[in-house]
């Protein structure tokens, strides 16, 4: 059988299709889907700072389940670009909408563009727009089995990027700091 045979691209395409549908059960056993952050909490400003794109995401995001973030509701329905909101949310926030990010990466993939890359650049000390120590702080306070459950997430995504040949940045996030947390 070559690679390019059709009952071995659909068996891959099941493979890959039944593991996603796994990491979502992960990613909603590991995450609480209660208590989403208020407008108000979703970024970090100062009450004198006006600032569109915080007004957006706040408006978005807030008291929105992170469950209920689909590719299809941030590229439809938020008014800004996917990708730069967990750039503009507080540290509550991050934590509470990155499972969200995660799952239309694993469901979505290259389909989520730049939204796919920058999910993937926030998870990297190397990439992060995050002081190192800043860093350490906000992945801190997620517990072992989040921490387990990103890493597996980045596992997941960098197997798929190996198999498309692409830059398998997952991989250097995984290198980087998750992959103490891969289990099997």
């Amino acid at each position: 059988m070559t690679a390019t045979d059709p009952k071995r691209t659909l068996r891959n395409h099941t493979t890959l299709m039944k593991n996603a549908a796994e990491i979502e059960a992960l990613l909603l056993r590991a995450f609480p889907v209660d208590s989403p952050p208020t407008p108000d909490e979703v970024t970090d400003k100062a009450p004198s700072e006006r600032c569109l794109e915080r007004e957006a995401i706040a408006q978005f995001f807030g008291n929105r389940s992170w469950s209920e973030i689909s590719w299809h509701s941030l590229r439809d329905e938020y008014s800004g670009d996917p990708a730069a909101c967990l750039g503009f949310m507080s540290h509550h926030a991050f934590r509470y909408y990155l499972p969200a990010y995660l799952r239309v990466c694993v469901l979505s993939g290259l389909d989520a563009d730049a939204t796919y890359d920058y999910t993937i650049d926030h998870l990297m000390p190397s990439k992060s727009l995050r002081s190192d120590d800043e860093f350490e702080t906000l992945f801190a306070a997620f517990t072992e089995e989040q921490n387990q459950a990103i890493a597996n997430v980045l596992l997941h995504l960098s197997r798929l990027d190996q198999q498309r040949a692409l830059w398998d940045d997952a991989s250097v996030a995984l290198d980087e700091y998750w992959r103490k947390y891969v289990r099997h």
